[in-house]
């Protein structure tokens, strides 16, 4: 198993979680915060976060392809159900919501128990108070398919790659067909090429590799109409160039870890934080509402992240959440 810095990464998945955060702050105020992140592209963000996981879920594999599906699901499951079972709690409590430049649409039964299911993209649509909880459904996708893929030659998963890039960049309203409209909808195809990276290039570390998969990257999210905003490539960059560099430089981050281990839980909970900041307190002051965000998303790691699932299923792994195997 190649050694990785996985503080590193988990540096990295903390800033790409504040910069979905921030941008989700336009909702509340034209803050410093927002103007820096929305430039940024919290799409791009997701797609950095796609590439770490693709790597994180081949060194899994690699290291133990035993129980893969059940770790898995200790990793993920129980806090997502926790801030989906809190959206349904807001859209209850408040319904159709309309925040300072945002309308917030409560979600019938049928879809929240499909966002409890993990079914949004494909059954159902994401429930409107944790809308980032899509991209939670593709990457469980991802993981099925994930010990298929680490088993199959690359030049397959690179062919996956070229055919997902080539849904990455359909343009919008190009045709009204039932067909077009029905590609443009087959999210799991569009992302995965961004997963497949990362898969690769955990296992194969050419250089070359690594500059014509960094070439692919930048071409896509410049030309996409996904990643339209100006510093989207930045971003794409940025994530690009530290995974590469956390494949060579060796070094451990106590901090860097905890960051990492809270960035899951802050791309989770930080829309229902808002929103109960601004109903309760009519806070919209983009700074508090983050400090609230890290605050609650520290709470949910160590209540659930560790207490709960230390009582569910025992003694907590040896890795972080920060994007180490496990």
């Amino acid at each position: 198993m190649p050694e990785t810095n996985w503080s590193l990464l988990a540096s990295l998945r903390m800033a790409l979680a504040l910069i979905v955060a921030c941008g989700h702050l336009v909702w509340f105020d034209d803050s410093i915060l927002s103007q820096i992140c929305v430039p940024l592209s919290g799409k791009a963000a997701v797609i950095g976060f796609f590439m770490v996981s693709g790597f994180s879920i081949a060194a899994s594999l690699d290291k133990d392809s035993q129980g893969f599906y059940f770790r898995r699901f200790k990793r993920i499951y129980p806090l997502y159900f926790f801030c989906v079972a809190l959206a349904i709690i807001l859209q209850v409590w408040l319904g159709n919501f309309k925040l300072p430049h945002y309308e917030l649409e409560a979600s019938g039964p049928l879809t929240s128990i499909g966002n409890l299911l993990m079914l949004q993209m494909t059954l159902v649509k994401s429930i409107a108070y944790d809308g980032v909880v899509w991209s939670l459904a593709l990457e469980c996708g991802y993981y099925l398919i994930s010990p298929y893929l680490c088993r199959m030659h690359v030049g397959l998963t690179v062919a996956l790659i070229l055919i997902s890039a080539v849904f990455y960049l359909l343009p919008y309203g190009w045709s009204s067909s039932i067909f077009y409209t029905i590609l443009l909808k087959a999210k799991f195809i569009t992302y995965f090429w961004a997963y497949g990276i990362g898969l690769v290039l955990y296992s194969h570390r050419s250089h070359i590799v690594a500059a014509l998969f960094l070439a692919l990257g930048l071409v896509l999210v410049y030309l996409s109409p996904i990643t339209s905003e100006p510093l989207s490539v930045v971003t794409f960059a940025a994530a690009y160039i530290l995974l590469l560099i956390a494949r060579v430089w060796q070094s451990k981050s106590a901090i860097l870890d905890y960051l990492g281990d809270l960035s899951y839980p802050l791309y989770l909970i930080h829309i229902p934080t808002f929103i109960v900041c601004y109903a309760l307190f009519g806070v919209t002051n983009g700074w508090l509402l983050v400090a609230a965000a890290m605050a609650t998303s520290a709470l949910a790691f160590e209540l659930i992240d560790v207490r709960l699932k230390k009582w569910l299923f025992g003694r907590r792994s040896n890795f972080s959440m920060a994007g180490a195997p496990s």
